[in-house]
């Protein structure tokens, strides 16, 4: 993908949602503001470019419920300085999608739907991210035990053709994900820091210079940790998998904990493994009683299998049957007002 031939809404959603100078006291849209936004523009039958040539900057924001138009306007005089960005990113592989892009991810649109993130970089093969996965997450700092679960969780997982999906962080995520690569499989991490330098870095650039692996962030693709970056990141890697695994997790405290909460107070959350086997954190233990489903030790591949694939069909054929009761109750209810 060429970075020079963005489209020119792609670009607008890039000036208005990423924070492409660190200094800049503007704040680029969230999500919801962008998904606000997109609405107004298209009850006026414009698209996201048709901004760049809006005289009526206030009376747009003031339609989208975003209090300052001065800030829209802001944000999009980066536009001349856009191509050096774009040149920088490209010397290095990256490439850009919008929420409109045919490739962006369809699991993270439908699951966070106007809390989606408006702009994704990545590095990395890019039709991975339509493989969906077994999602892996756990603390940085983990014992014997966890380590040697999750290698072979990201072992399992390749010899089933099943992606890993993570965090790209030390610990259980890189662990899960190197893993998976080693033994010929795929991988997806969601980063909360530089996308630029964990994709160089020695551990993950051969992998996903051969197409094992591919990293994504929603943040400036420079930009470092954050705490509120991690909290994003938590919701991508939910979104995009089949199932997740936590491998450990703190109690009340940390990303796997906030993450797995998160989740499971969504209606239709992602199904929830927890390790569960002697010796494991409490918030293992925490997590299984408000909802998480208790993953004992794996015997072999096909209990792997058995485990991950039955559970995701049984969650496909529950929605299955929630839609048609949906639809039948629907058309009962119709016939009655008619």
């Amino acid at each position: 993908m060429n970075n020079f031939d963005l489209s020119e809404d792609t670009k607008a959603v890039l000036l208005l949602c990423c924070k492409l100078v660190p200094t800049s006291p503007l704040s680029p849209l969230s999500p919801v503001e962008y998904d606000r936004l997109a609405k107004a523009l298209h009850l006026q039958g414009m698209r996201p470019a048709s901004i760049f040539e809006e005289t009526h900057l206030e009376a747009l924001a003031s339609s989208a419920h975003i209090k300052d138009g001065e800030r829209l306007k802001g944000l999009l005089s980066l536009r001349g300085k856009l191509g050096f960005f774009l040149e920088e990113w490209q010397q290095v592989g990256i490439w850009i999608l919008s929420r409109g892009d045919a490739s962006y991810p369809e699991r993270i649109k439908k699951h966070l739907g106007d809390h989606r993130p408006p702009i994704l970089f990545g590095r990395g093969d890019i039709s991975i991210l339509q493989k969906g996965g077994l999602g892996v997450v756990g603390s940085r700092n983990i014992d014997q035990a966890g380590e040697s679960f999750t290698r072979n969780i990201g072992q399992l997982c390749a010899q089933a053709m099943i992606p890993v999906v993570s965090g790209g962080a030390r610990g259980v995520d890189s662990i899960a994900m190197l893993r998976c690569a080693e033994w010929g499989g795929y991988a997806t991490g969601f980063l909360a820091d530089s996308l630029i330098k964990k994709s160089l870095s020695k551990e993950f650039h051969d992998y996903i210079t051969n197409g094992h692996i591919v990293l994504v962030t929603p943040y400036n693709p420079k930009a470092g940790f954050s705490v509120g970056a991690a909290m994003g990141r938590n919701k991508l890697i939910y979104a995009q998998s089949n199932q997740t695994l936590i491998i450990s997790s703190d109690f009340q405290k940390g990303g796997t904990w906030a993450g797995a909460i998160e989740e499971l107070k969504r209606p239709e959350h992602r199904t929830i493994f927890v390790r569960d086997e002697e010796g494991i954190p409490i918030g293992n233990k925490k997590i299984i009683s408000l909802g998480g489903i208790p993953f004992s030790p794996i015997i072999d591949l096909s209990d792997f299998k058995n485990r991950v694939v039955r559970c995701s069909i049984s969650s496909e054929l529950q929605k299955h049957k929630i839609l048609k009761q949906v639809v039948q109750d629907s058309l009962l209810s119709q016939s009655f007002m008619s």
